[in-house]
């Protein structure tokens, strides 16, 4: 992935020992993986329609977007003031004299003491502003070097997103509604983007040529570690989530999945982007004892989903599951558990042990809210 940082040239003295060193960009910023960067020196009577990087000939603004995935505009006091230069980022993100295919996106970081900058004019889900929130602590001898680390430690999750998210590439999503053999559902709560802080599970990028088998392995062993995972048995489908806006694009993949009875334990998640739920959160619910603080009933999933707390290709899932639960229900009456077909071997099937409360399932049908969708597709936000 290539991406131009655009630096008004008056900010050049502001900007040194941040991102520039020298007449160079800092690697103490621009050190991320799977990207490179090339420094523009924007000149505030620079033409509209060609530009010159340090490292190459004049451009055209269709050979911009053609070639870099996103701009990193270095904001400080200038470039504020300099409409050339917003007029020149608004015509990339809006793919003004660009090809169809062309979805670039714009970093704005703000360099210390720069304000609260504004551009009206640029298209808000294609901008992504860093540091997310920065003030300095007056105790604090070394401001610029949080700084730094903050903007370097926000650079490399954005530019993972612009990454995964050009819309003519989705990036597609492998998820388990994971539940063990009592019907309790695993939650934590999501500490990335899309769907942060909403309730999640465990999941993954679903990796070109991989089988669905291949991708669970590879999931279980990148999220418990090696030969520490669970056995799960994988079921059907549940729900497919088309998830986009004006930018990102995702499709998510969600399936049954069932913690085999003395298989092991998911207490131990090795993922960063995940975190057990917290007290704020667990306060919704009424109290009761845990013996597992990530498993969750089908009563209190439910509550979460009706709160809307729940990612939303886990709440499609979620809902999937409780129409199927139902729809056995009205079919063949109450029974103590409900199969589901074996996703992975045809010649057998998943027993789910139910609640023994079955009437909660009716309650969390009668106060559900509904998909227009026809199962398993749903449509989503970002």
């Amino acid at each position: 992935m290539r991406a131009l940082v655009v630096i008004d040239v008056r900010d050049m003295p502001q900007a040194q020992g941040l991102v520039l060193l020298g007449e160079d960009l800092s690697s103490d910023v621009f050190e991320v993986d799977d990207c490179t960067f090339e420094l523009l020196q924007f000149h505030a009577g620079s033409a509209e329609r060609f530009i010159r990087t340090e490292t190459g000939p004049d451009m055209t603004l269709e050979e911009v977007a053609q070639r870099y995935e996103a701009m990193v505009i270095v904001t400080g006091h200038n470039a504020q003031n300099n409409g050339r230069l917003r007029d020149f980022v608004a015509s990339y993100l809006r793919g003004t004299d660009t090809l169809d295919w062309s979805n670039g996106a714009a970093i704005v970081v703000v360099l210390p003491n720069a304000g609260h900058p504004e551009f009206p004019t640029w298209p808000a889900d294609q901008v992504f502003t860093l540091p997310s929130a920065f003030s300095r602590d007056p105790a604090d001898h070394n401001p610029s070097a949080e700084w730094v680390h903050r903007v370097r430690a926000e650079l490399q999750g954005v530019i993972r997103t612009i990454d995964e998210n050009q819309t003519r590439n989705p990036n597609v999503g492998f998820g388990l509604l994971l539940v063990d053999h009592n019907c309790n559902f695993f939650l934590m709560e999501r500490l990335r983007e899309p769907g942060k802080h909403s309730l999640g599970t465990i999941g993954g990028n679903f990796e070109r040529g991989h089988s669905i088998e291949a991708q669970l392995d590879t999931i279980l062993t990148r999220r418990f570690g090696q030969n520490r995972a669970p056995r799960l048995e994988l079921g059907p489908l549940l729900s497919c989530t088309n998830m986009k806006n004006s930018y990102m694009h995702y499709v998510d993949l969600t399936f049954l999945a069932v913690i085999r009875e003395g298989s092991g334990s998911v207490r131990n998640v090795a993922d960063a982007e995940l975190r057990p739920l917290q007290p704020d959160t667990l306060g919704q619910l009424p109290p009761r004892s845990r013996r597992n603080p990530l498993l969750f009933t089908l009563s209190e999933v439910a509550a979460f989903h009706q709160e809307g707390r729940l990612f939303t290709p886990v709440a499609n899932a979620f809902e999937s599951f409780s129409r199927t639960v139902l729809a056995d229900q009205a079919r063949y009456g109450r029974k103590s558990h409900l199969t589901f077909p074996s996703l992975l071997n045809e010649r057998e099937v998943i027993s789910l042990r139910l609640p023994d409360d079955l009437d909660c399932v009716r309650e969390v049908a009668r106060d559900m809210y509904w998909s227009s969708s026809t199962m398993p597709f749903f449509e989503g936000d970002i």
